[in-house]
């Protein structure tokens, strides 16, 4: 994971774990695109199509 200027502190390097793992969750239960990961996905007669990049499928693909 890259890092960004100024946020390696204790606190990051403490909660980084729990927060990557509650986010980890949190994509198995929010649709997204299988290709990105992006959540802006928007649905059009069954199928989802990403707002971040080329990808078209079936609305149940997240």
């Amino acid at each position: 994971m890259k890092k960004l200027p100024g946020t390696d502190s204790v606190w990051m390097r403490e909660f980084e774990p729990a927060l990557m793992r509650e986010l980890e969750d949190l994509m198995k239960i929010v649709p997204h695109c299988p290709h990105c990961g992006s959540i802006a996905l928007q649905g059009i007669n069954g199928l989802a199509m990403c707002d971040d990049c080329p990808w078209t499928g079936s609305d149940d693909a997240g």
